[in-house]
């Protein structure tokens, strides 16, 4: 079987067309994996963010089943070392900026804080509490910092991430800030929070 994925962000659905190779009708789909990022045809993160969260969810459970006896701290390098890279892995191009899927990841963290702590006594200790004292960076922290990383790089032209042509640089005095770029108007939320748009902001 032969698929093909159409993305499309037009108003009114997605591109209406039948592709075939060798007179093969390529089935359509509407989400598919690519080296762990799941890229859906209306360039939404819904399904990734989805998945993720329920994989490390998952994790976070076999933790908690078979290291409830452990320390403190081997609980803590386990959920940095088995769960946390699944929420960070590719997060440059998937990084969410919609509030409802930065809660569902942020949320797999303070459940790793009871599980470090032992601690599920939902309404006497605050989870908050647990998450700070533990000093772990939030999860919306970690990608905005890979995401200023990875175009630094691609400005230094030290990653294969070529710049877009609409991308100009600034004609003011950049003796302070010679990275500095125009900021761009944009018509869509989609384009605005797009990697390039939105890091170059940050």
């Amino acid at each position: 079987m032969l698929w093909v994925l159409r993305v499309s962000r037009k108003i009114g659905g997605s591109i209406c067309y039948n592709y075939n190779i060798d007179g093969a009708l390529l089935k359509p789909l509407t989400n598919h994996p690519y080296l762990g990022v799941h890229f859906s045809n209306d360039l939404w993160w819904n399904v990734h963010v989805n998945k993720i969260s329920s994989k490390a969810n998952s994790t976070l459970a076999f933790l908690r089943r078979n290291l409830s006896m452990c320390s403190r701290e081997s609980n803590s390098k386990a959920y940095k070392t088995l769960v946390r890279p699944q929420l960070e892995c590719s997060c440059a191009a998937w990084d969410p900026h919609t509030s409802q899927n930065i809660k569902k990841l942020e949320d797999v963290q303070r459940r790793a804080a009871r599980f470090v702590y032992n601690n599920y006594d939902v309404h006497h200790t605050s989870v908050r509490k647990l998450v700070k004292e533990l000093r772990y960076e939030s999860l919306e922290f970690h990608w905005k910092i890979n995401r200023l990383v990875i175009l630094h790089k691609a400005i230094k032209e030290e990653v294969p991430v070529p710049l877009p042509a609409e991308l100009k640089r600034t004609t003011r005095n950049t003796r302070r800030n010679a990275l500095a770029f125009v900021q761009l108007q944009t018509r869509t939320h989609c384009y605005r929070n797009s990697f390039f748009l939105r890091t170059i902001r940050e």
